[in-house]
């Protein structure tokens, strides 16, 4: 089944192109949230997942938790995805995500590592994004049908 394999550079050029459209341009100047870096990240979207993906192992399912993870975080805490925020935002999604998942996890300090921030902001942004979702991480059959559909991944 397509959901338990690990991505390939494909899927991650794939999946990033995708995560792109929900970018916003424009960011609201008065909203914040802890998710926000003082600036946009110099590297892209694309080479960020890159890196993460060659350093973790990411299932498509894990991939598309993720996302499910993200959008309800922004909706919820009623803020835009923006080239401030994107970066820690998939950092976070994934690693609550892999959690989940996964058998085999990794420290939050090797994902901070890997992701570019401190330990003490990884844990920060997990219990932001956890808190956001209610710690309610189970995820539907049909959102997880909905979102594999928008993302264009086959479910068998």
């Amino acid at each position: 089944m397509i959901m338990d394999c690990v991505l390939d550079l494909n899927a991650v050029r794939k999946y990033s192109a995708h995560l792109m459209q929900f970018i916003q341009d424009e960011e609201s100047p008065n909203k914040t949230s802890c998710f926000d870096s003082l600036f946009p990240c110099a590297m892209s979207l694309e080479d960020y997942m890159i890196r993460v993906s060659s350093y973790m192992d990411i299932t498509h399912g894990c991939f598309v938790v993720a996302v499910y993870y993200l959008d309800s975080v922004c909706k919820t805490m009623d803020m835009m995805v923006t080239k401030k925020n994107m970066h820690r935002l998939f950092l976070t999604s994934i690693m609550i995500s892999r959690k989940i998942l996964e058998d085999d996890v990794y420290k939050n300090g090797d994902v901070a590592a890997v992701g570019g921030v401190s330990l003490q902001e990884m844990n920060t942004l997990e219990m932001k994004m956890l808190k956001a979702l209610d710690y309610k991480l189970q995820v539907s059959d049909v959102s997880l049908h909905q979102y594999c559909c928008l993302m264009g991944i086959p479910l068998a």
